[in-house]
């Protein structure tokens, strides 16, 4: 039984993901990682195999490392979550409800680089020395800054301002007392 996130696992079945996606025949990116997932828990059996927690934890994760953004999907997805740092591979910060707290997680410089490449692709944008920062939005409405060194000092710099989805009226700004009544009318 998986407790913890493996990441060796993870990136086994997305490459399994990954070459079934390219063998004859449509089928969903879903159910590729579902078959790959049985059959992995199905070789496990004599020690366990997985729960049906662990498979529906890990199918989230293969799914985010192929087509999401990796360990930081699930910042991305919870609505509580409105804005994420990244100051170095293993200093990641989310601003949860207006506090901000360093998260488990913790990537290589080359996985944060690959993270950049993700969200910056459909934008047609890019950072390298010649344009060493980036402003961007991602699908959502989600704005990105991006900043490398030599503006930075060692490491990658990401700021993810969420698209807020709990804030659509000027009510909601008087609500939060963001805005007054009288600015508001």
């Amino acid at each position: 039984m998986v407790n913890s996130f493996d990441d060796s696992l993870i990136r086994t079945l997305s490459e399994r993901v990954i070459h079934q996606a390219g063998q004859p025949g449509e089928r969903s990116l879903d159910a590729i990682i579902d078959t790959e997932i049985a059959r992995h828990s199905e070789a496990l059996l004599g020690s366990g195999g997985f729960d049906g927690a662990d498979e529906e934890r890990i199918s989230r994760e293969v799914a985010s490392s192929l087509s999401g953004l990796g360990p930081l999907q699930q910042f991305l997805d919870d609505p509580d979550v409105e804005e994420i740092w990244i100051n170095a591979p293993d200093a990641i910060f989310v601003a949860r409800l207006g506090v901000s707290q360093k998260v488990d997680v913790v990537l290589t410089a080359e996985e944060v680089r690959d993270l950049v490449e993700r969200m910056l692709r459909p934008t047609g944008r890019r950072v390298d020395v010649s344009q060493p920062f980036v402003d961007a939005s991602l699908a959502d409405g989600s704005r990105v800054h991006v900043v490398i060194p030599d503006i930075t000092k060692s490491h990658w710099s990401i700021n993810i301002r969420k698209f807020s989805k709990r804030v659509r009226h000027l009510s909601d700004l008087v609500e939060r007392e963001v805005l007054s009544a009288e600015a508001a009318e």
